[in-house]
């Protein structure tokens, strides 16, 4: 019986014990809510439960341990409480057990190790608490562990871990694990996603785990791992995903993550890693994400990254990089995100830039770039995000700089900027934030600037600006904040100011 993904209300119904040669039930993605009934536990031939996506609550009941030819129960995003129960360990057909996105709490039962034909246990996203049990061990056959968003402690035991060969996902993040990662994990060779983040892992990375030639994905972001990147890593040709953010990692970016081919996202942020980046980087062809925030990275940004023709988003801010930008980046006809603030670069901005259509953002704030803004940026027609604030750059505004329509926030502020606000800047009106405080900027304020009805932020002070403040401003219902500070303006303030609630 198969009434699954209808809308469905009200409770399971009782009479369904009734039908005593039933074997697959699926009211999955309804409506139901209410307990489930313990007559289920009545259905002795029951092999496939599927339950899941409902508004079910209450405890899981005992009586459906009863079900001995159980091959598959799915209880999973309901709203089911209370501890999974002892007695499911008897359930010794079960091949797949899913009780994911409840609220259950108390201890993992040992029990469950009697299951030892399961395939898949997933368990993540619940109050669960203890430890691992080691009895988990006796999972010969199991290829999918989940058991992340929950309160587990203690360490991973290894005997779990050298015994599961089968394992292909082993989901462990967001728990309380402690304790260092287990070297027997070199021996899960089948592994194709490992994910050990967010938990309180210390030492070093294993070197073993450079066996799982089959690995696509590695988290070990938010631990407190140490010592250097293994240049053994370059190993994993298989690797589309490698998260190390946020741990103590030092040293330096192994050139070997070139022969990483498939590698789709790079992500080694928040650490303490402080070499230049090697320009090896440039031959992962399939790399779209790259996050190399807040280490002590220094040198140049390698020339080579401008063979990324995939990549999408290049964040690299919060280091030490100098030099100029690589006008070569331009080739990175992916671009959506580029982030290179708070970093020590020095030069122009390229102009070649401007070829970039695709970019929504582009971050050089905090550095220590020169000359003028190329006109060439109003060609980048899909930018939001245009933050060129705390640097040193001089000459006038880009009357081109009207063209960009999807433009939301515009921070130029402390740089040596001149000259007039060009008024095609109205013709933004997409802008909420306007800052171009702290510049050399003379002439008046445009009374055009009344046109940007989504601006909520505008800085102008700490300019040469001059004249009669624009009546227009004060039309504006979406501004919170205007300032117009150490400038030169004149005039009585206008009688229409207490319009702006």
């Amino acid at each position: 019986m198969n009434l699954s993904f209808n809308s469905l209300t009200g409770p399971v119904p009782e009479n369904l014990t009734s039908l005593l040669h039933l074997q697959t039930l699926d009211l999955s993605a309804n409506s139901l809510e209410g307990t489930i009934p313990p007559s289920f536990g009545k259905i002795p031939g029951m092999k496939f439960l599927y339950l899941s996506l409902n508004n079910l609550s209450g405890s899981i009941l005992t009586d459906l341990s009863n079900c001995s030819s159980l091959q598959l129960l799915d209880l999973s995003v309901n709203s089911l409480n209370g501890a999974i129960p002892q007695e499911f360990g008897a359930l010794t057909q079960l091949k797949h057990l899913y009780l994911a996105l409840n609220e259950l709490s108390g201890t993992i039962p040992p029990s469950l190790g009697n299951c030892s034909s399961l395939v898949e246990l997933d368990l993540s996203w619940n109050n669960l608490n203890g430890v691992l049990p080691w009895q988990f061990a006796a999972f010969t056959q199991l290829q999918l562990l989940g058991l992340s968003g929950n309160d587990l402690t203690g360490v991973i035991p290894s005997i779990m871990i050298r015994n599961i060969s089968s394992m292909h996902h082993l989901f462990l993040e967001y728990n309380q694990l402690t304790g260092t990662i287990p070297s027997e994990i070199g021996h899960l060779t089948q592994l194709k996603l490992l994910s050990l983040g967010a938990n309180t892992l210390t030492g070093v990375i294993p070197i073993s785990y450079t066996n799982l030639s089959s690995l696509n994905h590695l988290y070990l972001f938010k631990n407190q791992l140490t010592g250097t990147i293994p240049s053994e890593i370059g190993h994993l040709t298989q690797l589309k995903t490698l998260d190390l953010g946020s741990n103590g990692l030092v040293g330096c970016i192994p050139a070997s993550l070139v022969n990483c081919s498939n590698l789709e996202a790079l992500v080694l942020s928040s650490n303490q890693l402080n070499c230049s980046i090697p320009g090896e980087l440039g031959g992962m062809r399939s790399v779209q994400y790259i996050n190399l925030y807040n280490n002590s990275l220094s040198g140049k940004i390698p020339e080579e990254l401008g063979q990324l023709s995939l990549l999408q988003y290049l964040y690299l801010p919060n280091n030490d990089l100098t030099g100029s930008i690589t006008p070569s980046l331009a080739n990175c006809s992916a671009l959506e995100k580029i982030s290179l603030s708070a970093n020590r670069l020095s030069g122009t901005l390229p102009t070649d830039l401007g070829r970039l259509n695709l970019l929504s953002l582009m971050n050089l704030f905090n550095n220590f770039l020169i000359g003028s803004i190329p006109s060439t940026l109003a060609n980048c027609s899909s930018l939001e995000y245009l933050l060129l604030g705390q640097n040193k750059l001089n000459g006038t505004l880009p009357t081109e700089l009207g063209r960009l329509s999807r433009l939301q926030d515009m921070y130029l502020s402390n740089n040596f900027l001149t000259g007039n606000i060009p008024t095609t800047l109205a013709n933004c009106y997409s802008l909420r934030v306007l800052q171009l405080n702290e510049n050399q900027l003379s002439g008046t304020l445009p009374n055009e600037l009344g046109n940007l009805t989504f601006l909520v932020t505008s800085f102008f002070g700490g300019n040469m600006l001059e004249g009669l403040i624009p009546t227009s401003l004060w039309k504006l219902q979406q501004l919170q904040q205007l300032h117009l500070e150490d400038n030169f303006f004149l005039g009585s303030l206008p009688s229409n100011i207490g319009n702006c609630t």
